[in-house]
């Protein structure tokens, strides 16, 4: 691994440009300048690795001479400079089929239909990937046929069984509404005809009953004179 990362660092430092006017000012010869960005990961999976290089002002004698033999090596020469400070290299990971890297542990999180270092191995059902189902292996994998109450791709994700409500059910609570419903009118009619009767309150009804008992009363008869003592009455 180590040697497939410095055979890396070396084919690219022997290809290295020089700074270009814009990163190197006037008089900046023989001189060290700013890491570039490290350029992407490459290489077969476990022997990944990614580089990145550094600008180096040359004399601008060189840049008089063609440019097929303005090499890196000619430069770090007339500057005594030492190349390695120009290119360094690390190892890496690159993740593939929608794996995630961990840049901390360069390892790669891999879907549940996937395994391996970069995440290039389809799971089978040698693995045991179906938690509670049967496992059966299909061109892209494997495919589970969960139990009742499970559900997902390896079938570990609990799922809340539907309760079967009885058929009579909508109709016994339309009857305990409808017997609820009257209890309350009742007990509000007899509320208020209580309230009435404590109140002084009275309705139709009262005053039928009223007038049939004073219809029922005997009158006095207040055209008759009353008689005197002596048996006669006075006409007026």
């Amino acid at each position: 691994m180590q040697t497939v990362l410095w055979l890396l660092v070396f084919a690219v430092s022997s290809k290295l440009l020089f700074g270009s006017e814009t990163q190197c000012g006037v008089g900046e010869e023989c001189i060290y300048k700013q890491w570039m960005s490290w350029q992407p990961c490459t290489g077969r999976c476990g022997v990944e690795a990614q580089i990145r290089q550094r600008v180096f002002c040359c004399p601008g004698s060189l840049m008089n001479i063609s440019a097929a033999l303005r090499t890196l090596q000619l430069c770090t020469r007339t500057c005594k400079a030492p190349k390695y400070y120009l290119t360094e290299g690390r190892h890496c990971r690159k993740c593939i089929n929608h794996g995630v890297l961990n840049y901390t542990a360069r390892t790669c999180s891999c879907p549940k239909t996937y395994k391996g270092l970069c995440c290039q191995e389809n799971i089978k059902c040698s693995d045991l990937p179906c938690k509670h189902g049967v496992c059966y292996d299909t061109t892209a994998g494997f495919r589970c046929d969960c139990e009742s109450g499970y559900s997902g791709i390896d079938c570990s994700e609990d799922i809340a069984e539907e309760l079967e409500l009885p058929i009579w059910l909508p109709k016994l609570e339309i009857a305990l509404l409808a017997v609820i419903s009257m209890t309350i009118l009742m007990t509000m009619g007899c509320l208020c005809l209580r309230c009435c009767k404590l109140c002084g309150c009275s309705s139709s009804d009262d005053d039928d009953e009223e007038e049939e008992r004073r219809k029922a009363k005997p009158r006095k008869n207040h055209s008759q004179i009353p008689k005197s003592k002596s048996g006669k009455s006075f006409d007026f």
